[in-house]
């Protein structure tokens, strides 16, 4: 049995992501965050995969939570303004778009 460290299994669920293994994605992430509730990174991955199933309520969800953790997240601010430009929600998609820009110019 080989044995990868969370870097490593974090890379490897990205390429998946890569690859639009999206099903795949979600499972190892949900599987992560069973065992570190907190980790950041794993629910960033989790959200663009089910922004990209648009599973939008909880892409969402997660996007929230990461914003809580980190308010200036870059990818949670532009996953929520895609989440709301899609919804037709143009004032608060805006918003976001903006505090993506303001952290990455």
């Amino acid at each position: 049995m080989t044995t990868i460290n969370l870097h490593q299994y974090l890379d490897s669920i990205d390429k998946l992501l890569d690859e639009s293994r999206l099903r795949e994605v979600t499972g190892h992430c949900r599987h992560i965050l069973n065992t570190y509730p907190r980790h950041i990174d794993t629910y960033r991955l989790l959200a663009k995969a089910l922004l990209e199933r648009e599973s939008f309520e909880d892409a969402r969800n997660m996007f929230q939570r990461i914003l809580s953790a980190n308010p200036t997240d870059f990818i949670a601010h532009v996953g929520l303004s895609i989440i709301f430009k899609e919804e037709s929600l143009l004032p608060q998609a805006l918003w976001h778009l903006e505090r993506a820009f303001e952290t990455q110019p």
